[in-house]
């Protein structure tokens, strides 16, 4: 079977199955397991598959059709224009993301000299891609799951940052030492609500349930970050979390909320910004230089 013939019967199944591009599904599977570009894929058409690159294929396929994520599939996902692992045991990287990277850059020669910390940072793509881009920064990226960490500190060799970045396992600020201070904060936190992860697609089902549930009203993490943050943070220091579409007013409200012994906010400039698609997504703020 030449790789033309394999890749149009793999079309035809996932058009069946109900995929809406299931062209693009087919040749993102078949380039990760030839090892080819597009361009290649469609040069190579008439050339003969191997046994094993036949079967290896149609797994691949197989699992897809199960509605596996094509990430965990191929192990590989761009973000930033760049390549990053993937394994089930982190969130698959999305474009939307990408809006809370531009947001930081936006910012960068304000925010004050110290390193970043990534809460909750998973394969590592937002710590990773913003020690990439600030090549004077150091990092530290906490998570909950070794498995998750493990895959961010392979990312991080693979972009060549192991002596910049510390990798943590910690429930938010737990593992943290108490009066470590930070220069920016940034989150993608669990944000979805309990109550609607079952209305979930199957493919983001299938996706590690402790990185999307945001308890009721998808704001318990959300919630906990902002209330810790200006302890950690130094005073001029950025916050920046991606959120939920529906999550603008009640964000704004937990970021602009008096507290602390002077009953003053202890963040300013708290603002929500859209993403590609006009719908809320990344929330920032400052730390006022007037809290303790």
């Amino acid at each position: 079977m030449t790789i033309g013939e394999l890749y149009r019967q793999s079309v035809s199944l996932l058009q069946q199955a109900g995929f809406s591009r299931p062209d693009l599904e087919a040749a993102v599977l078949m380039e990760a397991a030839l090892d080819v570009t597009r361009a290649g894929l469609v040069l190579a058409a008439d050339r003969v598959l191997a046994d094993d690159e036949t079967h290896t294929i149609r797994q691949m396929v197989s699992r897809r059709l199960a509605h596996e994520p094509a990430a965990y599939i191929t192990g590989r996902r761009e973000f930033w224009s760049r390549s990053f692992a993937v394994a089930s045991s982190v969130l698959v990287p999305r474009p939307e993301t990408e809006v809370l990277i531009e947001r930081v850059l936006a910012v960068r020669n304000h925010l004050p000299h110290g390193p970043i910390l990534d809460l909750g940072v998973g394969s590592g793509i937002i710590l990773i891609t913003l020690l990439l881009e600030m090549a004077s920064r150091k990092g530290v990226g906490v998570d909950c799951s070794r498995a998750a960490l493990a895959i961010a500190r392979e990312n991080g060799i693979y972009h060549g940052l192991d002596d910049r970045v510390q990798w943590v396992v910690s429930d938010w600020f737990d593992g943290l030492m108490p009066g470590r201070r930070f220069g920016l904060i940034t989150s993608n936190p669990p944000y979805i609500a309990r109550e609607c992860l079952a209305a979930l697609p199957e493919d983001v089902r299938r996706e590690p349930h402790v990185a999307l549930d945001g308890g009721r009203k998808g704001l318990e993490s959300l919630s906990a970050i902002i209330q810790q943050s200006a302890a950690y943070l130094m005073p001029g220091g950025y916050l920046f979390m991606e959120i939920g579409a529906d999550q603008e007013k009640e964000v704004l409200e937990l970021l602009n909320c008096p507290t602390g012994q002077n009953r003053l906010p202890l963040f300013a400039e708290a603002t929500v910004y859209p993403d590609y698609a006009g719908r809320p997504r990344v929330a920032g703020a400052r730390r006022t230089t007037t809290c303790s």
